[in-house]
This record gives C-alpha cells, sequence and structure tokens, in this order.
C-alpha cells in the first residue's frame, strides 16, 4: 500500500525529499519550523508540497522560480498529472505559476492546453525524457517562446508543433536525434545550437518570419539533411548570424515556397 498524505510535526528544520522517492507519496505538508529542502520532487513523485513559504529551496530548479533568491514566494509546489507548478503568494510573483516539467511516468505525448496561468517554462523542463514521442505547444498566448535545454537529449522525440512559439531558445532540440518533424510557423528567433544533432529530421523550412538565425543552429546536420529557407540568397536579414550553418553539411535550397 501506498502512503498517501504525511504532515511533518513541527521542530523539523531539514528535510531531503529522496527519503520520500519510494513511498508513492501523494501529499507532503511542511511544518513551519523548516527552513531547508533538498532533492528532486520528479524522482520523490510527491504531487503537492505545502506550506513552503519559510523554506529555503536549494534546488536550481527551484530557484529559478523564486529570482533573485527571494525565497519567501513560493508557497506551494504542485507536482500535477503532467506538469509541475509554483504557486506564488506574494511579491512581483504573486498569482503566478512556473511550468517546470513533464512528469516521467510513462506518457508519449503531450497535446492538451498549457493552462493559461502558466506564465513560463523552465529550462530543461522535458530534458533527458525517454518515451515522449510527439508534442504540441497550444493553448496559452502566454507562452511565446521555448525554454533553454527544452528537449534535450529527448530521445524519443519524433513530432513537435509549436503553434504560437515565436522564440526558439539555445540547445532546444540539442540532440533529439528521433526528431523527424517539426511544425513552427510562427517562429521569428531561433538561437545557438537549437536543432543541433537532429540527424533523423530530413529537412527544414526556415519562412520569412526568421529575422534571427543563431550561430550553429544547425550543428552537425549531414548533407542527406535539406535546409529550405524562404528568403533568396542575397535577401536573409541582417540578424542572421554569418555562421548561422557553422558545422553544418546539409543541402541549404534558398528561395523555396512554404509546401
Amino acid at each position: 500500500s501506498k502512503l498517501l498524505s504525511l504532515t511533518i510535526n513541527e521542530g523539523i528544520e531539514s528535510i531531503s525529499l529522496s527519503a520520500f522517492s519510494h513511498c508513492g507519496l501523494c501529499e507532503l505538508t511542511i511544518p513551519s519550523t523548516v527552513k531547508t529542502i533538498t532533492g528532486d520532487l520528479m524522482n520523490a513523485k510527491i504531487y503537492l508540497v505545502r506550506n513552503l513559504s519559510n523554506v529555503n529551496l536549494t534546488s536550481n530548479e527551484y530557484r529559478e522560480v523564486v529570482n533573485n533568491n527571494e525565497d519567501e514566494f513560493v508557497n506551494e509546489i504542485t507536482y500535477g498529472e503532467k506538469y509541475i507548478t509554483y504557486s506564488i503568494n506574494q511579491g512581483i510573483w504573486a498569482g503566478r505559476k512556473y511550468l517546470v516539467g513533464f512528469s516521467k511516468i510513462g506518457y508519449t505525448e503531450i497535446n492538451d492546453d498549457i493552462p493559461n496561468d502558466v506564465t513560463h517554462i523552465a529550462d530543461y523542463a522535458f530534458a533527458y525524457y525517454g518515451g515522449l514521442e510527439r508534442v504540441v505547444i497550444t493553448g496559452n498566448e502566454n507562452i511565446q517562446s521555448t525554454s533553454n535545454y527544452m528537449f534535450i537529449r529527448s530521445k524519443d522525440l519524433k513530432y513537435v508543433e509549436l503553434n504560437q512559439i515565436t522564440l526558439i531558445r539555445g540547445h532546444t532540440f540539442y540532440e533529439c536525434r528521433s526528431l523527424q518533424q517539426i511544425d513552427m510557423e510562427e517562429v521569428e528567433e531561433i538561437w545557438q545550437y537549437a536543432f543541433s544533432d537532429c540527424y533523423s529530421l530530413s529537412e527544414i523550412y526556415i519562412s520569412n518570419r526568421v529575422t534571427k538565425l543563431d550561430s550553429g543552429v544547425f550543428n552537425n546536420w549531414r548533407n542527406a539533411q535539406t535546409i529550405k529557407i524562404q528568403f533568396t540568397e542575397n535577401a536573409k536579414p541582417a540578424g542572421w548570424d554569418s555562421s548561422w550553418n557553422s558545422g553544418c553539411s546539409a543541402r541549404t535550397r534558398c528561395g523555396q515556397s512554404p509546401a
């Protein structure tokens, strides 16, 4: 049987989430005396951690949320069916939530709407995930960019649809070697190494919306791959780095019309 809910008594000052990694714990209530909490929430599989307003969150993924180490802003962490979110109880983050990641419990796709109260996607949100094959980013117009390293080395990822995304940040799809198709009609900026080592992506289309293209975006692409560009050869925007195709052996076709 599983321990579904646990309330820790007052007096405890430090907790490691690794202590609960095999408990199947759904809800954990922290006493007000706790000052530090360490460990990986995702591995601990705790769905709700309450009463965090006095806690110093030492994990890097938690620090991204509180910003400038204002730890008292964080009151609750929810590890939901597919998302981890932080609810903020005061200060400049009041009422906001921060999307951290995809629960690693066997999902092969994500295509439901991102909740409207999620305002950011954390770096590494879906990184190193095995089994995730299809992702559709949709439903929340506040989410207009990927995060750095968002899908890095997600080894089974095959299809991605970025509906309202205008910015693909650095290393977003780095070493996603099973990626076969990406739809990114709204994208305007692509940062460094975003598609590096995506060997299974036979071709990609860069529309004339893309006014910024960093160096090394297609690093280690092979000669069997094709980069189709809507701009003509001499009409690339000034925002395209001169080494945007550095380390890339793929064929480049300029002046291409949308499919």
